[in-house]
């Protein structure tokens, strides 16, 4: 375990000033069920299961460039009884503002008793892991929880070292003039104060999940004004070194614009296109150099970028939409309890619109996430809607 040494990213740096600016900045991976679990043996499944998957123990330390994540402190599990909360909103959710702290605990389970239902909730501070490695450590408390060993997710490799010769070609960050779905935000800041919506799609359509919202939110996008509509797609790493098993932030990204008039399929072939390019390995012009910019200055940039944004009503991206695959209901199932629904509350901050996508047990379960400044005015249902439609058999309209 004292081996193990991660140096902090550029994009793990950005997240800490996101973290600071809008905070927490957090994934969280819900699983809701029927039954109880037993807290006792909650918290000697979570130390059983860090012991295998450091990444969950992770604490900053040092400066500039030769700051490193090391293992440090454990996840900090938490019960709250009687809580009146439903899963489908921030409504009753207090718990989800709790802080993640880079001095540790980064990492975090909360047991949720909520009337008939429990709530586990894996949280992980954004800067230590990504979406799918926040997933992977749950599972693997699971594991624990069933009395098995945990698979273990050693890897202290980082995106650079993971993205390495895959495709050296530098990307360039966007600027920003893409529209939002929403339009224009009431102020130029949130306040932090973003809301969330979670529906379950009994019935999904048969259409390529990221392509029909990008389609479904670029048509929406485009009735606020002339402009790109672009996206964030979060694209996994992993598959391109399976011996290096990691919770640590190896997502790529894609920046795929989407023209007026795209059809779904379209913009599936863009994407099945990219990633056979692996565009989701390229990284910036001196990426690595800019891990010596001190903290402070990107914390300036990030708040001023917020500001800007929402000033002109223009962004960087449209939206970001991920779709975190299927999650098998026996991987999330304990003694005494016996899951019905496992989703992903993403990371938030003034990021215009955050669309996460789970399937478990062939249904879909779609969360749609903004800062109310942009959702007001009735615009965050009517987006809601749209999305749901989209990916509701049969299929909506499939053009932007």
């Amino acid at each position: 375990m004292t081996s193990y040494r991660r140096p902090i990213s550029m994009i793990e740096k950005i997240y800490l000033a996101f973290d600071r600016a809008r905070p927490p900045f957090a994934n969280q991976v819900v699983v809701e069920g029927t039954g109880r679990i037993d807290p006792v043996a909650l918290e000697a499944a979570s130390a059983r299961a860090a012991e295998a998957n450091p990444g969950a123990m992770l604490a900053f330390e040092g400066r500039l460039g030769r700051a490193t994540w090391v293992p440090q402190v454990p996840p900090r599990v938490t019960v709250i009884r009687d809580a009146r909360w439903d899963g489908r909103s921030e409504a009753g959710a207090i718990f989800l503002d709790r802080r993640l702290d880079r001095r540790g605990p980064s990492c975090e389970i909360q047991l949720i008793l909520a009337g008939a239902r429990t709530f586990l909730i894996f949280r992980s501070l954004h800067a230590v892991m990504d979406g799918l490695g926040t997933l992977l450590w749950a599972q693997d408390v699971m594991r624990a929880l069933r009395g098995e060993a945990p698979i273990g997710h050693p890897s202290a490799m980082t995106d650079v070292e993971f993205a390495a010769g895959l495709n050296d070609q530098p990307l360039s960050l966007p600027p920003p003039d893409a529209l939002h779905p929403c339009g224009t935000a009431d102020a130029v800041t949130s306040g932090n104060d973003f809301q969330w919506r979670r529906v379950t799609i009994d019935a999904p359509a048969e259409v390529p999940v990221v392509a029909a919202l990008a389609v479904t939110i670029a048509r929406a996008a485009r009735r606020h004004g002339e402009g790109p509509v672009r996206f964030n797609i979060p694209a996994d790493l992993r598959f391109f070194h399976q011996d290096q098993r990691s919770t640590g932030n190896v997502i790529g990204t894609l920046f795929v614009d989407v023209p007026a008039g795209a059809t779904i399929d379209d913009v599936a072939r863009d994407l099945k296109a990219r990633l056979k390019a692996k565009d989701h390995a390229r990284r910036p012009a001196r990426y690595q150099a800019m891990r010596w910019i001190p903290q402070g200055a990107i914390e300036g940039a990030i708040g001023r970028g917020f500001l800007q944004e929402h000033a002109t009503g223009r962004y960087g991206m449209s939206a970001t939409v991920s779709f975190l695959g299927t999650v098998e209901p026996a991987a999330m199932t304990a003694p005494g309890f016996t899951p019905t629904a496992t989703f992903w509350i993403p990371p938030m901050a003034d990021q215009t619109c955050f669309v996460s996508v789970s399937k478990f047990a062939g249904r879909l379960q779609l969360l749609l996430a903004l800062p109310r400044v942009l959702g007001s005015r009735g615009r965050f249902d009517a987006l809601l809607d749209e999305l749901t439609a989209a990916l509701s058999a049969p299929a909506a309209s499939a053009s932007a």
